[in-house]
């Protein structure tokens, strides 16, 4: 009846007992906010790039924020909402110009090359 008694006060303080790796359940990589490469193949800076989860009938932020921009031929890493693999792309290069793709899963195709045009995407 002790025993009893003292395990029923730890699970009641949150203190259980530490469990073994094997008994850990493992991570899901699904679980993981998805990441993007956005590799720049153009000669064009990029001013803007916005990545909502789809369906979005906004932009959103700028995920490159005021200060930052995509050099020609540069890349980037942006790690993305989590529970989401569908997402919409859009970039807007010095100039003006802009591109979008809507849809993109991007748990399947992490790298994402610049220019859209060309719908180019890599694993």
């Amino acid at each position: 009846m002790m025993a009893r008694a003292a395990a029923l006060l730890l699970a009641l303080a949150g203190t259980a007992p530490a469990q073994s790796p094997a008994e850990t359940p493992p991570i899901s990589p699904a679980m993981d906010p998805p990441r993007l490469r956005l590799q720049n193949d153009t000669p064009r800076i990029v001013n803007d790039v916005f990545l909502p989860a789809a369906p979005s009938s906004r932009w959103g932020r700028d995920q490159l924020g005021a200060r930052e921009t995509l050099a020609a031929g540069g890349g980037r890493v942006f790690t993305l909402a989590a529970g989401h693999c569908l997402f919409d792309l859009r970039v807007v290069y010095a100039g003006g110009m802009t591109e979008q793709r809507r849809r993109l899963d991007l748990c399947g195709a992490p790298t994402i090359t610049l220019p859209l045009a060309a719908n180019r995407s890599t694993r």
